[in-house]
């Protein structure tokens, strides 16, 4: 009896350390994956912020490029609206006609440069690999900041043009 005792007592520790070997094996299983989504969640908020900045910058962008044609439009009325007056001192009247169509070119450049990058920008950039994605998301709102700002810079310089009186 001494001996299914000792051998019971031997069987019980044998399992009971495959157990515990068991739900460690287990334990840490899960704990990897809980690492891959802990490394992977911060990457997506990143993403998903990247994301929703550019979508804000490329908003501000359209607001203004959607407010180009109508400027240039303005413009291209008063030139032609000086071009039809008999003034004496033409001076001033061309160096103004000069900075309009600056103005009108300044323009022209940002509505192109707007129209490209929208052409070419791509929201679905590497879905599937979130460090390329936040990559790519982060170039293009650097573009979209600079091409904004030269929108919004272009039209605050044809506005006061047109604001000028003489």
């Amino acid at each position: 009896m001494q001996k299914n005792n000792i051998n019971s007592i031997v069987m019980n520790k044998i399992l009971f350390s495959l157990a515990v070997i068991i739900s460690l094996g287990i334990t840490a299983c899960n704990n990897n994956g809980n690492n891959n989504n802990n490394t992977k969640e911060p990457l997506q908020a990143k993403a998903d912020t990247l994301y929703n900045e550019l979508i804000k910058e490329h908003n501000e962008g359209m607001s203004g490029w959607m407010k180009i044609e109508d400027m240039k439009k303005k413009i291209s009325d008063i030139i032609d609206s000086i071009t039809a007056l008999p003034l004496k001192d033409m001076s001033y009247v061309e160096a103004y006609k000069t900075r309009l169509a600056g103005a009108t070119e300044e323009l022209t450049n940002a509505y192109n440069k707007m129209d490209a990058w929208m052409s070419t920008m791509n929201l679905d950039s590497s879905l599937d690999n979130l460090e390329l994605r936040i990559k790519y998301l982060s170039e293009e709102k650097q573009r979209a900041s600079e091409i904004t700002a030269l929108v919004n810079n272009s039209l605050q310089k044809a506005d006061s043009l047109l604001k000028v009186e003489f």
